[in-house]
């Protein structure tokens, strides 16, 4: 499957060059467009940065462009999904509660799974936190896709989207997906508070704040992982336990953080960090097993992992990643009369990511940088061409 998603992402790419190549008066149905350019320079940042910070390092490793690449190579399916016109939300809104139910069979039907991870739904080839958050992530895409002339027919439709979502996050025991989840809703009713009525407002707030609460007490596995990080921090802060799940995280951020300041401008690369932590004096104030699984996992938080290859290049390559994107699908949104549903679809799974990964690194995984950047890409495309439609006479051209 993961062969033939990187060959899917190939063909896609191909075609959307042969569409532009043979697409008559490009340069004048892209020209004027700032979203399509900044756009553009967020897709090149990623490489840039670590280009930046390798030549200082003066450690180049061609195996550190492979992610960032996709991002470069998504340009093209940004330009082709505007200029011809391709209603890619709607489609993408269609397609994801089938996705989602053939996604769940296919985990279930997994038996390498169970003997990786045990109960935890995922599949064996994919971490079940990474599994759950992209789960939840794409429920409330469902949500995201919903507008107010919809039928009750395709509502119905993508609310049980959102719930499969949701269900399926709670299999993986991903709590970095359910943190991620009250993240996109919090957002959802900040950005619908203008179309709902007041005693809507109000069974959404109470939805909000009763739901998580409900859940912690009525399912089993909610409550043991809730109770399990509540009792882990306890145990680290009072250092009486460090080596727990939430322990190891809580002391390889901190770590991390105590690394970045050490070389803040360029960073360590992906080697020069295994030279950085054979150091004996972190043993000194670091847990020995944090510092093994930060050398062989890295630190499970994306905007320090980038910190960490690239210094401050990396937080700008992060910002090119989420908040420039963020940014313009904002803009078109808001240019278009708060009715852009591709902009929002864009806008929720960049909050998924961003919130997902303060636990993991979201985009660690080829497969999943692939979808990313061409999902990313097809959105913009799609988002743009509503907020400022190719005019006809050119269109026609």
């Amino acid at each position: 499957m993961r062969s033939a998603f990187g060959l899917d992402g190939l063909l896609i790419l191909l075609l959307c060059l042969f569409l532009l190549w043979r697409e008559p008066a490009l340069g004048q149905k892209i020209a004027g467009l700032d979203h399509a350019r900044l756009m553009m320079m967020a897709f090149v940042l990623p490489i840039l940065c670590i280009l930046i910070s390798e030549a200082i390092r003066s450690d180049f490793k061609i195996q550190n462009y492979d992610g960032p690449s996709r991002l470069l190579l998504a340009i093209p399916i940004f330009l082709a999904i505007f200029v011809r016109r391709v209603n890619y939300w709607k489609l993408f809104s269609t397609v994801l509660p089938l996705a989602l139910v053939a996604t769940w069979v296919y985990a279930g039907m997994d038996k390498l799974n169970a003997e990786r991870f045990g109960t935890r739904l995922s599949t064996h080839y994919l971490d079940p936190i990474l599994w759950g958050n992209f789960a939840v992530i794409h429920g409330f895409i469902c949500l995201f896709s919903m507008r107010p002339d919809d039928s009750r027919a395709r509502k119905c439709y993508l609310y049980a989207g959102l719930g499969i979502g949701a269900v399926m996050s709670l299999l993986s025991q991903s709590r970095g997906g359910w943190v991620a989840a009250l993240a996109m809703f919090c957002f959802w009713l900040w950005i619908k508070r203008k179309t709902f009525k007041r005693h809507q407002v109000a069974w959404a707030c109470l939805a909000l704040v009763t739901l998580p609460v409900l859940l912690y007490f009525s399912v089993d596995i909610v409550h043991m992982r809730v109770n399990e990080a509540i009792q882990e921090y306890a145990s680290w802060a009072a250092a009486k336990q460090m080596d727990t799940s939430t322990g190891l995280r809580l002391s390889m951020w901190k770590l991390s953080f105590q690394l970045f300041q050490l070389q803040p401008f360029v960073g360590y690369g992906d080697h020069g960090l295994l030279t950085a932590l054979r150091d004996p004096r972190l043993y000194l104030f670091a847990d020995p097993e944090a510092v093994k699984l930060l050398q062989n996992a890295g630190p499970h938080n994306e905007l320090l992992a980038e910190m960490l290859r690239s210094g401050v290049f990396g937080l700008l390559s992060y910002a090119a990643k989420y908040l420039m994107p963020f940014y313009v699908f904002w803009k078109l949104y808001r240019r278009s009369g708060n009715n852009n549903p591709a902009a929002l679809q864009g806008m929720c799974l960049i909050i998924g990511c961003m919130t997902g990964g303060l636990f993991i690194e979201m985009l660690s995984y080829k497969i999943v940088y692939t979808y990313y950047a061409i999902t990313i890409a097809a959105l913009m495309g799609s988002a743009m061409l509503i907020a400022a439609p190719v005019p006809a006479n050119v269109a026609a051209s």
